[in-house]
């Protein structure tokens, strides 16, 4: 959009890049999460949601990645959404659908 000042443009496009992950198994932590994806696109940043805050407990089921480049994060869903990981079908989709 033409009105839109710099800072709202890098963080509409900060926001299309987000990949949201769902039902991981209990077990997966975040160099999995990483590795599932990584060779899709490089990635800026990535999280797995745990029981507790200190990243010991088991996965909550859930966590994100965001890519550098849509095009990678879009070639991600496509090929990895209802994919089996760690016993469990995969949900990946955009965080952030309508951004």
């Amino acid at each position: 959009p033409k009105d839109l000042d710099a800072n709202s443009l890098r963080r509409l496009k900060f926001l299309r890049c987000f990949v949201r992950v769902n039902n991981l198994p209990r077990q997966c932590c975040q160099e999995e999460l990483v590795g599932l994806f990584v060779g899709f696109g490089p990635l800026r940043s990535w999280h797995v949601a745990f029981d507790d805050d200190g990243g010991f407990g088991a996965c909550s089921g859930f966590g994100y990645v965001v890519f550098r480049h849509r095009a990678h994060a879009e070639e991600a869903i496509d090929v990895l959404n209802c994919c089996v990981f760690g016993g469990r079908k995969l949900r990946v989709d955009w965080t952030y659908p309508c951004a």
